[in-house]
């Protein structure tokens, strides 16, 4: 199972791998529609739990993965970056051996 906090890093990093700027509405939107038995209420499956969200962007920011706030965006640092490769890879969204080299 992959901590909470790591998926929230992972929408960040997905969001910004399709050239989406990480507001605060986006992540709560692409956390509940990639994952939404992790991010939904309780009570009500089928609304995300934004208050759940904020705490574990909060997270990511003392851990240092990511940095922005809620009124500005977020964006991945370098080692959440680091982190966001490896939820991928668990999540078998990377296969060993296919990533893409840019030739200069």
């Amino acid at each position: 199972m992959i901590a909470l906090n790591n998926l929230v890093v992972y929408a960040v990093y997905y969001l910004q791998e399709h050239g989406v700027t990480a507001t605060f509405e986006e992540v709560v939107s692409i956390c509940f529609r990639l994952f939404p038995q992790s991010f939904a209420l309780k009570n009500y499956p089928r609304w995300p739990d934004s208050a759940l969200i904020v705490r574990r962007l909060n997270d990511g920011g003392e851990k240092g993965h990511l940095k922005g706030s809620s009124m500005d965006g977020f964006s991945l640092k370098y080692k959440g970056k680091q982190l966001a490769q490896r939820v991928a890879k668990a999540l078998e969204l990377i296969q060993p051996g296919t990533a893409k080299i840019k030739k200069r």
